[in-house]
Parts: structure tokens; sequence; C-alpha cells
């Protein structure tokens, strides 16, 4: 594994997964007034520190999935295709999961489903072409 990239790529996969997450966040927040007694205190120091972490940690895994996965994506395969493919991959696995079970567990609206699924899809792409880009 190429670990000096593997570190590069997983702190630019961050930034963009924050800033995308954050942009989509305001720009939503009204979609989180209903429910607003399931989250925990937002806009706190602690709560911003929490969510630089998290994202920070799912960004790293990711990459390092790639990194595990790379040729299995296709060895001839072009850097862009190979980062689309991983790309829709995590946003199966990880937001269209969990969307759908936080939609069937907790009363979240589906406009707030699809907002999340939008902006994980959006991300994941981002994110997995800039992967295979840094990794390649």
């Amino acid at each position: 594994m190429k670990w000096g990239k593997i570190i590069f790529a997983g702190i630019i996969a961050a930034i963009i997964r924050y800033l995308i997450n954050s942009g989509f966040g305001y720009y939503f927040q009204d979609l989180y007034d209903p429910i607003s007694g399931l989250w925990r205190a937002m806009l706190t120091p602690s709560w911003t520190q929490n969510v630089i972490i998290v994202n920070i940690i799912i960004a790293f895994l990711a990459v390092f999935v790639y990194a595990a996965v790379n040729t299995g994506l296709g060895k001839k395969a072009e850097i862009a295709k190979k980062g689309i493919k991983f790309g829709f991959l995590v946003w199966l696995l990880r937001d269209v999961t969990g969307s759908v079970m936080t939609y069937v567990f907790m009363p979240v609206s589906f406009a707030l489903i699809a907002a999340w699924l939008v902006s994980g899809f959006i991300i994941s792409l981002i994110n997995g072409l800039v992967v295979a880009k840094i990794y390649k």
C-alpha cells in the first residue's frame, strides 16, 4: 500500500466531505426543525469537533478500503472509471443503507432522507474520483 498517498487522499477526502456536508446541512437546516429533539445539541464547539473527527475517520476508512480493493476495480480501467465505481459502491453501502435504516427507525422526513442521499452521492462520487486520482 502507498501510505503517503493514503494519508494525502484521506485528508483531501475529509475536507471535501466536511465542506459538502456542511453546505447541505446549512441549506436544508429547516428539515431538521420538526425532529430537533432527536439530535445532539448542534453548533457547539464539541459538536463541531466531533463532526470533524468523524468526517476524518470516515474519509480515511474509505481511502483505506479503496487501496485494498484497487486492483479489484479493474486492472486496466481508467482512473476515473475506478473512482466512479468505488464512489458508487461506497454510496450504495453507506448512504443508501444508512438512510433507509434511519427512515425506518426514526421519525425523519423523506425530504431529509432525499437530501442525505443526494449529498452522499455527490460526496461519494467526488471523493471516489479524487482518491483514485491521488492513489493511482
